[in-house]
């Protein structure tokens, strides 16, 4: 659903790259909009692919997929008899994480990783709802710089406008939630 709903923001801004390719950027408002319109492409490629990636990684995932192997494990130990003698040297395994040397350095990259999600999470929810906030409360920018209108044509580009927005808020807003996911499970 999150990515349908990118697919407003990715055409407008894809449109309005066209359109100022084609046309020119003549003035500083121009060139500002070719550049948000490719710092936008750029940041919802990034974003999709973030959320994507870090939803694979939840940990109720992570915790199905030891579980999985543990039962693997477990079976594979039933199926092969280990002499009563082995039992002893095997109950600290390094297949099952019981060395002590194993456990600070897992915590110590576990700590790093989840502060980096968190601050890029916080980031990406702040952009977010600063992008969110605009068009929500109807204003268009990219129906007033004219050069989608001078290249594609006035009604061509309402239509496409007046549909790229509403799924634009609606994707800035559930991308908020995903992130808010992201940054409580990290």
């Amino acid at each position: 659903m999150l990515l349908v709903a990118a697919m407003g923001q990715f055409a407008l801004s894809y449109f309005c790259l066209v359109a100022a390719l084609a046309v020119g950027t003549s003035g500083l408002l121009g060139e500002l909009d070719l550049s948000y319109s490719l710092l936008t492409l750029l940041e919802l490629i990034l974003q999709n692919i973030f959320i994507i990636q870090g939803l694979h990684r939840h940990p109720s995932l992570l915790a199905k997929k030891k579980e999985k192997q543990r039962r693997i494990l477990f079976k594979l130990k039933k199926k092969i008899a280990v002499p009563i003698q082995d039992k002893k040297k095997t109950d600290t395994s390094m297949l099952e994480g019981n060395t002590p040397a194993a456990a600070p350095e897992h915590h110590g990259k576990k700590a790093w990783t989840k502060r980096a999600i968190q601050e890029i999470c916080s980031f990406l929810i702040f952009c977010n709802v600063m992008l969110w906030i605009i068009p929500a409360f109807g204003v268009h920018p990219q129906f007033e710089n004219g050069l989608g209108k001078q290249f594609f044509g006035f009604s061509a580009w309402f239509v496409l406008v007046n549909l790229g927005q509403p799924l634009s808020v609606f994707y800035r807003m559930h991308s908020v939630g995903a992130l808010m996911e992201l940054f409580i499970s990290a």
